[in-house]
């Protein structure tokens, strides 16, 4: 909202922090944690149809970034997943939370797939929305509190700025300046 000239600040409107892309995923101000777990039922929807060890690496590699700290590697104990797992969060966390999957977890869904109809491909495709949905959602969330709650914090200060500006107007009148009665209830003072 900053950078499109929105706000006067990059001030994030759930908390103090400065607003990016990646702060919208990992911010902790209120509600947040709340809409997170909401939101993340529809990935944890996508899940149930893959190995219960990929479950884990993807739901803990989400969590650790929003956290901000590096995943529990332990609570997988599939090699290959485990290597998938580190690869990508080695590739950075926040790309998990854009969409962009690491190779090394194509093998393991293609193998658990292999005496289905079902595409490697589409299955990853679906589970990419699933954490754009996620994302997108907190998003709203974000925007919500910004801009349907008159007692948020940007919202506040937009009507503190507001009233100083009505006030110098008003204090630019010439005394004893009569208004039609249909408009003086507009600068009534109180």
């Amino acid at each position: 909202m900053f950078r499109q000239q929105h706000r006067d600040s990059a001030e994030c409107p759930r908390c103090p922090d400065i607003e990016n892309n990646v702060h919208v995923f990992i911010c902790i101000g209120p509600g947040t944690s709340d809409a997170f777990n909401i939101d993340m039922e529809v990935v944890d929807e996508h899940l149930l149809d893959c190995p219960n060890d990929m479950v884990i690496a993807i739901r803990e590699s989400l969590l650790a970034f929003r956290e901000q700290q590096e995943p529990d590697f332990d609570l997988v104990t599939d090699d290959d997943i485990h290597h998938a797992m580190v690869q990508q969060w080695e590739m950075g966390g926040e790309k998990l939370t854009w969409g962009v999957l690491h190779t090394a977890w194509q093998p393991t869904m293609a193998q658990y797939l292999k005496s289905t109809r079902r595409s490697t491909a589409r299955w990853f495709a679906i589970l990419c929305n699933a954490i754009w949905e996620l994302t997108e959602q907190l998003w709203t969330h974000q925007n919500q509190l910004e801009h349907t709650t008159e007692d948020s914090h940007i919202n506040i200060e937009r009507h503190e700025e507001a009233n100083l500006r009505i006030d110098e107007i008003y204090d630019m009148l010439p005394p004893r300046v009569y208004l039609p009665k249909s408009d003086r209830h507009l600068f009534a003072q109180t």
